[in-house]
């Protein structure tokens, strides 16, 4: 299918049944003051066949405690292993390293994950300006651990080039095309990086 092809479609009600199609920022559950169509797996996929879905990477919107938002994407994923891909939600703020190398395997391990989810669950985004590979920094270990197993993260927040350049291993998606247009532009030159453009809606 032609981008064309792809733009013209979007604005009918016919589905996209003749290629492969992949939702890769969607949430089970929700967030308070998050709108979502549905919150449990069953309404989700149901959403999905109506528009011609055929692939759902699922992560759970936000929880302060990652390990009950991951095991409720693992049990979505047990039950549709056809149609859901899971995403790890990390706290990168609860407990250190160790937790968060723990958790990551364990998901990636046990469960088959393939991709991260990072928010700073204390509601303020990640500056653009900081170096989040210093010795020191908390979203260090989940940087790392993307890098050693070429998986993808999906940012909720700013991320800069240099982050991207210097984890080559790891692919990075910006959520809902977060940042300025000249950051975004720049961070398309390298070969690591996508743009989400899904929307977010919040009452």
């Amino acid at each position: 299918m032609t981008a064309d092809r792809f733009i013209q479609q979007c604005g009918t009600d016919e589905p996209l049944d003749d290629l492969l199609v992949i939702d890769g920022h969607c949430h089970v559950d929700y967030w308070i003051g998050m709108h979502a169509i549905e919150r449990n797996i069953e309404g989700i996929i149901e959403a999905a066949d109506v528009v011609g879905i055929d692939r759902l990477c699922i992560n759970y919107a936000a929880c302060p405690e990652m390990r009950l938002g991951n095991d409720l994407v693992a049990e979505c994923k047990r039950r549709y292993p056809d149609r859901v891909e899971g995403v790890c939600y990390v706290n990168f703020f609860e407990g250190g390293e160790k937790v968060q190398r723990a958790e990551l395997s364990r998901c990636f391990d046990e469960h088959g994950f393939r991709g991260i989810k990072i928010i700073d669950m204390r509601g303020s985004f990640y500056p653009q300006t900081r170096d989040w590979l210093e010795e020191e920094d908390p979203l260090r270990p989940t940087l790392e651990f993307a890098h050693e197993r070429g998986a993808s993260i999906l940012c909720h927040g700013y991320l800069t080039y240099d982050i991207a350049a210097r984890c080559p291993g790891a692919n990075f998606i910006m959520a809902h095309a977060s940042g300025s247009p000249a950051g975004m532009l720049k961070l398309g030159e390298l070969p690591n990086t996508y743009c989400d453009i899904s929307a977010t809606s919040m009452l």
